[in-house]
């Protein structure tokens, strides 16, 4: 391998690390905003959970 060869494969390798990181950092960000969705979700869930059994109404889909 003479010198060019050598840096064609970093310049790949460089190529191919950042290329990486950027797609696992996409979907990272991917990943919290469902995750982020989901917990709202459940805290929505909670609270109107927590106003039926306020007013005296048992939750649904629990046996009493």
């Amino acid at each position: 391998m003479d010198g060019w060869s050598i840096a064609l494969w970093v310049v790949a390798g460089y190529v191919a690390v950042v290329a990486l990181l950027r797609l696992m950092a996409h979907k990272r960000q991917e990943v919290m905003a469902e995750f982020r969705s989901e917990v709202e979700k459940e805290k929505t869930r909670r609270k109107t959970a927590a106003a039926k059994q306020a007013q005296g109404k048992p939750p649904r889909g629990k046996a009493a």
